[in-house]
């Protein structure tokens, strides 16, 4: 018997810190397996003008419509993003989709400082190395991505019908920075993200 496509809803905001809804664009794959949300606006930023410490957070939800018998295992979150950080600052993020949360952290690679600080004891003159300058600043500048998954079932799984509705689909997207200096600074970017369906495998 072949796969009914499930019918997603539009999404539904709940929070928008970053103002990113008047740039998102969603699209459903054709077999309703897979949706696409696509941004255009910086989902975080600190320092290097901005506050040194900054926080953003994004989520809402999608209902989805499914046929009784949909083999429904589970859902996979895919974050696509773009960070660029300083040495003297770190970044967290985190990702949810149903009851599934992972956290990918980029952490503080070497504490910022004015020249003549460092580590040095107060009697020791200045050593050009033990301090983070504007002329040497980067210590992430590149493209990630991030999975997550939370297993499901759908409702027909428990009880008699008439079944109850499958309950709405909550994604999140939480991040935080923090520079220790001001020329330190922080940009992260969310690019894309995939909802994937998954599916119990067929037996036979």
């Amino acid at each position: 018997m072949s796969l009914v496509a499930p019918i997603w809803s539009t999404w539904q905001p709940q929070i928008d810190s970053a103002g990113l809804i008047p740039g998102l664009s969603i699209e459903p794959a054709s077999d309703g397996l897979v949706m696409t949300a696509g941004f255009s606006t910086p989902f975080l930023a600190a320092g290097d003008g901005q506050p040194l410490a900054s926080v953003a957070a994004f989520g809402g939800s999608f209902s989805i419509e499914m046929t009784d018998d949909f083999p429904l295992a589970g859902f996979m979150l895919l974050v696509r993003g773009d960070l660029t950080k300083t040495k003297g600052s770190s970044v967290s993020l985190t990702c949810s989709v149903g009851q599934g949360v992972h956290t990918r952290h980029w952490p503080m690679s070497k504490a910022s400082s004015s020249p003549g600080r460092g580590d040095r004891r107060r009697d020791e003159p200045a050593d050009p190395t033990d301090f983070v300058t504007v002329d040497d600043p980067l210590d992430v500048n590149d493209f990630f991505s991030i999975e997550c998954f939370a297993s499901d079932f759908h409702p027909s799984l428990v009880g008699a019908p008439p079944y109850p509705a499958f309950p709405p689909l909550p994604v999140t997207l939480t991040a935080q920075a923090r520079c220790r200096a001001d020329f330190d600074h922080v940009r992260l970017d969310i690019i894309n993200i995939d909802i994937k369906v998954l599916l119990e495998p067929r037996l036979g």
